[in-house]
This record gives C-alpha cells, structure tokens and sequence, in this order.
C-alpha cells in the first residue's frame, strides 16, 4: 500500500456530497479538518465551473495533447483536443479526497478506488491572499480528475523534452483550469 493511503477510510454511501454544479458527488469522510473540508469543497466547485466553461471547451479543443510519456514506434502517445475533452467530459466519476501527502509527490490519484490524495500543504494554499497561490488546489484537482477519467491519461515520465508538462493531459488541463479561473477572479 502506498503512504498516500495510510489512514483512509473508505466511503459509505452517505458520504458523498454534491456540490455546487459538479456532475459528480465527493466523497468527504476522511476531510474531518473544516479548514481542510471548506477549501477542497470550495476549490472542487470552482474547477468544475471552469470545465463548463466555453472557453475551457475550445482552448482543449484547439490542440492536440499527449496522453501520456509513452511512445510507440518512436512517435508521440497523442490524442486530439476534441477527443480529449470529449472523455473528460464523459469520465467524471464520483471519487473521495485523503489529506495525505503521497510519496516524492503532491497528490495521487487511484482510479480504480475512485480516490485523490491531497498533500495538507496543498490544501492550504486555498486560504492565501495571493491568486496564483490559491489557484494551486485548483490545478490539483483537475490534474487528478484526469488521471480518474482515463487509465490512457498518464504523467510517469513527465517533464522531459519528449515529454513536456504543458502538452500533457495531466499538467496541462490542470494548468489550463487555474490559468481560466485566475482570469475570472
């Protein structure tokens, strides 16, 4: 088991959430500090505003992204932005947030479980004065929604010349709703 998951607590039933107009419910039973639990549910809303966004829609849309550091036949592992948003917007599933950092990370996603952890620290940043600080749980959220929307959309390898963060699923779409929501603050 990883360190990320120490402490989890799975979720009932009950402990699912719906928040604001996020298609999706989050679970909260393991975010028993109110600070913790008012910043995840404040920053989960406001990232599922951006991914309603029209602007979101066409700026996915515009590009192409690579879906991961694979590559095949010495190409690239890429989809088109239309594809991409398409299985965003169809992947959203439920899934329950842990205050735990994961190992040399600052949050994990296990899909299969439907789970997120958050490092605290990370959680913290919502409280800042400073916009670009705030907006890191943000780019957290989303980052780890992609890795919960698809398997193909995977970030081992990332931060390489053959492999940059900002044309990745992952990094970029996290970038890219903490970019939209700082400009609608």
């Amino acid at each position: 088991m990883s360190i990320a998951w120490i402490g989890y607590e799975a979720p009932e039933p009950s402990d699912y959430r719906t928040l604001g107009s996020a298609p999706v419910k989050l679970g909260m039973q393991n975010l028993t500090n109110e600070d913790y639990n008012k910043a995840v549910s404040e920053a989960f809303i406001e990232t599922f505003i951006i991914f309603d966004d029209p602007k979101f829609q066409q700026q996915v849309e515009s590009k192409d992204w690579l879906i991961s550091c694979k590559r095949v036949n010495d190409q690239p592992d890429i989809l088109d932005g239309k594809k991409v948003y398409t299985t965003l917007k169809n992947g959203f599933i439920d899934f329950s947030i842990h205050p735990r950092r994961p190992w040399n990370a600052i949050a994990q996603a296990h899909k299969s479980k439907q789970r997120v952890a958050i490092k605290p620290k990370r959680i913290k940043t919502w409280f800042s004065n400073d916009i670009k600080t705030k907006a890191l749980l943000i780019n957290t959220i989303a980052h780890e929604i992609t890795h919960l929307v698809s398997y193909d959309f995977s970030d081992q390898g990332h931060g390489t010349p053959l492999c940059p963060d900002d044309e990745l699923v992952s990094y970029g779409i996290g970038n890219l709703v903490a970019q939209l929501w700082i400009e609608k603050q």
